[in-house]
């Protein structure tokens, strides 16, 4: 997650995709093994447990500025 300002202070806040920079990442990549938990704490649904897809998606923050 990245905060920054514009130049008419706007509060900005930029969050990754949360895929794995080490393989395609299409959910449940072995490298990223926090999706298991965050599956298991309602943070992440069969729908949003998709890595990199998840960005396009409008209901989803990952991948949005």
């Amino acid at each position: 997650m990245r905060l920054t300002f514009s130049r008419d202070s706007t509060l900005l806040v930029g969050i990754a995709d949360s895929a794995s920079h080490v393989s395609a990442d299409v959910g449940s990549a072995p490298e990223t093994a926090w999706w298991q938990q965050a599956l298991a704490d309602g943070i992440l649904t069969a729908a949003t447990n998709v890595g990199a897809f998840r960005a396009p998606q409008i209901d989803a923050l990952s991948g949005k500025l």
